[in-house]
This record gives C-alpha cells, sequence and structure tokens, in this order.
C-alpha cells in the first residue's frame, strides 16, 4: 500500500469519526424524557339531591379533571385543571358542559363545601364542587335526573 493510499485510508476514516462525533453529539442534546401519566377514574351514581364519595386530587401538582355524565337525555362533559393546596383550598380553571351552545369558562379557588367547581351535563344540574380543603364531590341537583351517572378522570 502506498503512502497516498494510507493517507487516504486515514482520512476516510477520519472523516468518519467526524460523523459519528457529530451524529452523537446531535442525539444527546436531542433525548426527550417521557414520563408516563398516572391516572384515576370515579364512576358515580348519585340519586336527587345527593352526593357522592370524596375524590381527592394529588396535591401540589396540576391534575386534569373530567367529568363525564352520561344520563340519557341529560349527558355533557367538562374539564378544568385543579391545583390541590394541602389544608387550604382547592384551585381550578376550566369548561363546563355547554348549555344553549355557550361554553362556559370556570375558575376560582375555594376551600369551603358546597363550592361550585364544574358542570358536568348539559343542563347544569350535576357539578364537581368542593367537599373539603382537599376534595371534592359530585353532586345531583336535578329535580329529574335520577340517577345522575357518570365519570369523573384524573390525570396527573
Amino acid at each position: 500500500m502506498t503512502f497516498r493510499q494510507k493517507m487516504s485510508q486515514l482520512a476516510g476514516m477520519l472523516v468518519a469519526l467526524a460523523v459519528v462525533t457529530v451524529t452523537l453529539a446531535i442525539n444527546a442534546h436531542a433525548v426527550q424524557s417521557l414520563l408516563t401519566a398516572n391516572a384515576s377514574q370515579i364512576s358515580y351514581n348519585v340519586p336527587i339531591n345527593a352526593f357522592s364519595g370524596a375524590i381527592t386530587p394529588v396535591a401540589n401538582l396540576p391534575v386534569r379533571v373530567a367529568c363525564t355524565q352520561t344520563t340519557v337525555n341529560y349527558r355533557g362533559v367538562a374539564h378544568a385543571t385543579v391545583l390541590r393546596i394541602v389544608g387550604s383550598f382547592v384551585e381550578w380553571v376550566g369548561l363546563e358542559s355547554p348549555s344553549a351552545a355557550i361554553s362556559t369558562v370556570t375558575s376560582g379557588y375555594s376551600g369551603v363545601t358546597g363550592t361550585h367547581i364544574l358542570y358536568c351535563d348539559y343542563s347544569h344540574t350535576v357539578d364537581l364542587e368542593v367537599l373539603a380543603p382537599d376534595t371534592m364531590r359530585i353532586h345531583n341537583g336535578a329535580a329529574t335526573v335520577s340517577p345522575a351517572v357518570g365519570t369523573v378522570s384524573l390525570i396527573w
């Protein structure tokens, strides 16, 4: 092998090494961490003027809450992002189930029992409300929806 062939082979290896180095450097910066979401789904079946059990979102993290009402003729869906501050209050912002083709923004914070968070149904009679500073519940305030049936999904 001549000197020229050896230099040509060395140059080719150096170019290949440079390509590998640049590729690895770019890939190292392009790596994305993906976390698997945690989720909880709570089914409810609440008679007229009654309440579900306590629903407790995780503390100090944004929790996506979706409320789906599936009772025939009283269906609906709503969602909010909720933040629970331990022992103090629940804070939220989201969209309620539409009534008369108008989507309603809902937002606020409270630790007071009965404070409205989201209407889960089209008629705005079944709602997710504050139960205590750390919990929420479903309230069926309808005079004719018996039982109110649906699910509350929490994702964090």
